[in-house]
């Protein structure tokens, strides 16, 4: 699904595992006793996760944050996992990002 994404073009593939990973860790994680994560904690992880996510994850073009973006327009996921271009600028994806400023 990502191959041909915008999201893994700009190599920002990375960013995406991140934040799910942490997203999913800090919700399942408490659920067992084992993990020593309490339910603050993991909550605090995956909304950290969540926010990594929606803050970094950005065209190196215009610098629009597609999942800013898409918390307000859902069809904007789309564009994002499966297009090859920026869902705001309509700009190609670049084989680099070294336009890109985190």
């Amino acid at each position: 699904m990502l191959d041909n994404s915008i999201i893994n073009s700009t190599g920002q593939s990375w960013k995406l595992i991140v934040a799910v990973v942490a997203l999913l860790v800090g919700s399942i994680a408490p659920a067992f006793p084992e993990t020593g994560l309490s339910w603050t904690t993991g909550t605090i992880i995956a909304l950290a996760g969540y926010a990594f996510g929606v803050a970094l994850i950005r065209c190196p073009v215009c610098g629009a944050r597609w999942f800013w973006d898409a918390l307000m327009n859902p069809d904007i996921y789309k564009a994002v996992f499966s297009g090859d271009s920026c869902p705001a600028c309509q700009k190609e994806a670049e084989a680099s990002i070294d336009n890109q400023s985190d």
